[in-house]
C-alpha cells in the first residue's frame, strides 16, 4: 500500500464532513477509520479544498479596507 504521503504503509489522508455524515460514521463506530471527521458542513469541505467561499472574501475585502 502507498500512502498520502507517497511512503510504504502510510495511510491516505481523509477527511468526512457534515453533521449527518459525521452522525452516521460514529453511530457506525467508523470515525477512527478517518484522518478528520468534521461536524463542519459543505461550506467548510468547500474551503478546505481551496475554493473561495463569499463571506469569508467579504471579510477579508473588510480587513483590507480598515487597514
Amino acid at each position: 500500500m502507498i500512502g498520502g504521503n507517497g511512503s510504504p504503509k502510510s495511510k491516505p489522508f481523509s477527511l468526512v464532513g457534515g453533521g449527518d455524515t459525521t452522525a452516521y460514521i460514529e453511530s457506525e463506530g467508523l470515525a477512527e477509520e478517518f484522518s478528520f471527521v468534521s461536524t463542519g458542513g459543505s461550506a467548510s469541505l468547500e474551503l478546505m479544498s481551496g475554493k473561495k467561499l463569499p463571506g469569508i472574501e467579504s471579510l477579508k475585502a473588510r480587513q483590507e479596507r480598515v487597514l
